[in-house]
């Protein structure tokens, strides 16, 4: 609750969190659908208050089975400062990542109590099943193609209004700086 609080009082927080997490990492349902509207709104890039909030969950249809305004109000509460919003979401990440780790933990022991593969197909199942947990935890959270192609464009616009002979990084060498461009 912590982390969509802050990520309610601060654009920053969204920023940090959204780099952090994905709405799947999110065990209540109710939070996962807040983060998905939280995102909504900064892929639009639109404000995020808790009113923009209320209305973007209101065209979803699910305001009401959230808890209304009343819940949104209760995150907002739970959080005095953003200050430490990124610690907040690596906790929920983590907390993700264990129940996954759980749940494949289980699969693997039912497979092995039941299937009549040998021991050398059960270790590969139990290998591969583990390796994707920590394969997927490293995931990034919601960027939408239009805000990484406006990062891009912004960034080519600032390199050619700089107008600098140096494409690169100055070596602080003039004649090598201009012969590599």
């Amino acid at each position: 609750m912590a982390v969509l609080g802050a990520m309610l009082i601060s654009k920053e927080s969204v920023e940090t969190v959204s780099e952090i997490l994905q709405s799947k990492n999110f065990y209540n349902d109710s939070n996962r659908k807040i983060f998905e509207a939280v995102g909504a709104l900064y892929s639009k890039n639109q404000p995020i208050d808790i009113v923009t909030l209320t209305e973007e969950l209101k065209k979803t249809g699910c305001l009401e089975d959230l808890g209304g305004q009343k819940y949104l109000a209760d995150l907002m509460e739970k959080v005095s400062t953003p200050a430490h919003t990124q610690a907040y979401a690596q906790l929920v990440k983590e907390k993700a990542i264990l129940r996954e780790l759980i749940r494949v933990s289980t699969a693997v022991i039912e497979r092995s109590l039941t299937s009549p593969e040998d021991v050398s197909h059960q270790l590969d199942y139990a290998q591969e099943e583990i390796l994707s947990v920590a394969q997927n935890s490293t995931d990034h959270g919601f960027a939408s193609a239009e805000a990484l192609a406006k990062e891009v464009l912004e960034r080519l616009e600032k390199f050619y209004g700089s107008h600098s002979s140096i494409t690169g990084v100055a070596t602080g060498f003039r004649k090598f700086d201009d012969m590599t461009g």
